[in-house]
């Protein structure tokens, strides 16, 4: 999605915050070239030698311990059973503050759902008396709260995608090596802040942005439409485009349409149509990339490699927005809609 980062992921720091303002905080460092290179080397081993067969021993072995040293970690308690690996953490060299960081890890076996191993996690990290506790299974890194223990939100960092995503490395050096969250206010703790901050703010700019956006699309349905409906149903078909297009912007977020296919990515995604509006371009055609696009999620299609799941349900069904599907809008009120 545009304004995030490849490989980042969950609501305790938005990927989208990662990406616009955490480079701009006091903090934020690039990663260094060797520490780099370690994790684009474990993140190649994690693809390349674990699977479903991994013990989680060489998970641990393979994949966390070395990502954890990389980050400045060195283990002081190593527990392992079969079904897990606990470790406790503290800095391999001696923070400048002096203030003693602990930190737990928490390793599952290999793909194992990490939602599942939140209990663990938190309790690992209550038993370190340390305020985050990590949690891997091999092909992810999730950071989430022993304090806050209410609170299930976590940051997470795809190893698969890690390798090859510099923002992704260096937000991931920023935020939890041992060194910065040896710091009096870790910027950990200072992006879960600001990040929450700046999600209320997105949520009231976006409520007052689809009113406009409604606003605009039933002024510009053509006068034959306004004679064939009731205005209550206008209204109704109006809102239900921008709920399509809210949708389709979460499902892009969350992989539920198949974005990873070049197909579907560069001509069916409203990822890159709305790129390009706010790059400035002006693409032409926005109403009827819409309907094929509507059309699409409602059958579904399968062509060679592309399998397009069809959604059921009402929102994307033809009959619930025939004014619109009727009347030609103009490009320049879909684009206003969709920026």
């Amino acid at each position: 999605m545009v304004g995030a980062i490849p490989g980042v992921r969950g609501r305790l720091v938005s990927s989208s915050f990662v990406h616009d303002l955490l480079p701009s905080l006091d903090g934020y460092e690039e990663i260094p070239g060797v520490p780099a290179r370690t994790i684009e080397a474990i993140a190649a081993r994690s693809i390349a030698t674990l699977g479903p067969a991994s013990s989680v021993r060489a998970v641990a072995d393979s994949v966390v311990v070395p990502l954890l040293r990389a980050l400045g970690f060195a283990t002081s308690r190593r527990l392992d059973d079969p079904a897990r690996c606990v470790l406790e953490l503290s800095p391999a060299a001696p923070s400048g503050t002096g203030r003693p960081v602990r930190t737990a890890a928490l390793v599952a076996g290999y793909g194992e759902p990490l939602a599942g191993t939140w209990r663990e996690a938190v309790r690992a990290g209550v038993a370190s008396d340390a305020h985050w506790s990590l949690c891997s299974n091999g092909i992810a890194l999730r950071i989430v709260d022993a304090r806050r223990t209410w609170s299930r939100e976590y940051l997470e960092f795809d190893l698969t995608v890690l390798g090859d995503s510099h923002a992704a490395q260096c937000a991931l050096w920023s935020l939890a090596r041992a060194e910065a969250l040896c710091d009096d206010v870790p910027l950990l703790d200072r992006a879960v802040t600001l990040s929450a901050s700046r999600g209320v703010e997105v949520c009231r700019a976006l409520g007052a942005g689809v009113l406009e956006a409604l606003q605009s699309i039933m002024q510009s349905l053509a006068p034959d439409s306004r004679r064939r409906h009731e205005p209550a149903i206008l209204f109704e078909h109006s809102l239900t485009v921008l709920y399509r297009v809210l949708f389709l912007l979460f499902a892009e977020a969350r992989r539920l349409v198949p974005v990873w296919h070049p197909l579907y990515r560069d001509r069916y995604s409203l990822d890159v149509i709305v790129s390009s509006l706010i790059e400035e371009r002006r693409p032409r055609g926005l109403w009827n990339a819409l309907q094929a696009i509507a059309h699409l999620a409602h059958a579904g299609c399968s062509a060679g490699e592309l399998s397009v799941t069809a959604f059921n349900g009402r929102l994307f069904a033809p009959t619930q927005a025939a004014a619109f599907d009727r009347t030609r809008v103009d490009d320049s009120v879909i684009a206003s809609a969709l920026v």
